[in-house]
């Protein structure tokens, strides 16, 4: 993700993602978000919902530790002494909608397969990734 992106995401919430400013053996927060920028607008309604969910309840915020891109859909790692079955609802539910969202643009998407990765793409960006190799 881009560094506009990322920026956003940790200034709106901190304290979801406060494992940023640790060192990589203790949460690999500190190298970002490592998904394309297509995804953006699904972290920041996750983020969003997670945080609502911990003001409302009130629940103790969990630790991000991993986001990432694994086998075409979105991974998204958490750490919490509070294993609340509605933020575990809301990953699972941002991690399946992953595979209808272009990893790379945001637009509508497919899980596909290739003889060199698996990705989340649009028709678009799945026609200029292939041209370019």
């Amino acid at each position: 993700m881009n560094k506009e992106n990322t920026e956003t995401l940790f200034l709106e919430f901190p304290e979801l993602y406060r494992g940023r400013t640790k060192p990589i053996t203790d949460s690999t927060m500190s190298l970002g978000f490592l998904c394309g920028d297509g995804w953006f607008e699904l972290l920041h309604q996750l983020s969003n919902d997670i945080m609502t969910v911990c003001r409302t309840e009130p629940i103790p915020v969990p630790e991000v530790m991993q986001v990432k891109e694994k086998f075409g859909l979105l991974r998204y790692y958490i750490r919490s002494r509070v294993v609340d079955g509605r933020i575990r609802h809301l990953i699972q539910r941002a991690e399946s909608r992953s595979a209808s969202v272009c990893e790379h643009c945001g637009a509508p998407g497919t899980l596909r397969h290739s003889q060199r990765c698996v990705a989340t793409l649009c028709d678009q960006c799945e026609q200029r990734i292939s041209m370019s190799h």
